[in-house]
């Protein structure tokens, strides 16, 4: 009777230290995730912005086209128009090796669709940024920082590799912004603000067509506070926020990830699976005490 008390007591602890590991590894995949959502993100309705507008609106921001000038007026918000190109040719420029990788060609500062690791310099017209995994296959190492690539005919320094996303190139477009089609847009959003009608207002403000890309809907738990309406006896309100969810759910579902969205993505997957562990270790802990105490009332 002994050895199975100490063993269930032995299962208790170890049940316990599980518990704690697999929801603080839970608690750290969220937060990271969180990073990559942070933004709001607007997709164009039609299958681009138009060229002339993101040029004019980037360049009041404060990205002159010689790279120089004044920082933007503090009560406007950061945003950066983007897309991502798909297989996209890069090349080494000694050595000749090549290869296929997605390329995300960044209009603004990049640190609104990448708040994690280095991020470009709007006015850094020759630099880039890749994925270990593509250095690794480019340079035969991970260290390839200050190392030059080649793409659409540009030669470009790498100025940092990141770890997460792995197979990736981020280019600063401001130098070529009419030589590619952007649909994208991230808007840099404080923690106070309510990313909903911030979403509406800059899209109303600068007559887009466009719709946000809620990734919180499907990815995330705050959206459980938009849905309750300013009373709880509104019925009609509870309805339409429920439409209004299921219809944000649709739209990020039935949208093309990039490579960043995507990561951001398996982070949350990394975070339900560490917390279903931990609730089934938290499970087997509470049923081992519940042994215990049975097996100590009875004697």
């Amino acid at each position: 009777m002994m050895g199975i008390r100490k063993r269930r007591i032995v299962a208790v602890a170890v049940c316990f230290c599980l518990t704690v590991l697999f929801l603080w590894m839970g608690s750290v995949s969220g937060n990271r995730a969180g990073s990559y959502f942070r933004n709001i993100s607007l997709q164009a309705e039609v299958q681009e912005f138009d060229a002339e507008w993101i040029n004019s609106v980037m360049l009041q921001q404060g990205i002159p086209e010689d790279g120089e000038g004044e920082s933007q007026p503090e009560d406007k918000e950061t945003f950066a128009v983007w897309t991502e190109l798909k297989n996209e040719l890069v090349s080494v420029m000694e050595g000749g090796k090549s290869t296929v990788t997605d390329v995300i060609a960044v209009y603004g500062p990049s640190h609104c669709l990448l708040p994690l690791g280095k991020n470009l310099l709007p006015e850094d017209k020759e630099g880039c940024i890749i994925g270990e995994g593509l250095a690794e296959e480019l340079f035969g190492t991970h260290l390839a920082e200050g190392q030059q690539v080649e793409w659409m005919g540009r030669t470009m320094t790498i100025r940092g590799v990141l770890r997460e996303p792995g197979h990736f190139l981020m280019a600063e477009a401001s130098g070529f912004w009419d030589a590619v089609t952007f649909d994208r847009i991230n808007i840099t959003l404080s923690d106070d603000q309510d990313r909903t009608v911030a979403g509406e207002r800059f899209i109303n403000r600068h007559g887009l067509a466009a719709r946000e890309l809620q990734w919180n809907h499907r990815y995330g738990w705050k959206w459980l506070a938009e849905m309750v309406p300013a009373k709880w006896s509104d019925f009609e309100g509870w309805r339409e926020n429920f439409q209004k969810h299921k219809k944000a759910v649709e739209l990020v579902k039935n949208t093309e990830k990039s490579t960043i969205e995507s990561e951001g993505i398996r982070y949350y997957d990394r975070k339900i699976l560490f917390e279903l562990s931990g609730i089934l270790f938290c499970g087997l802990c509470v049923r081992n005490i519940w042994y215990i105490i049975r097996k100590v009332s009875i004697l």
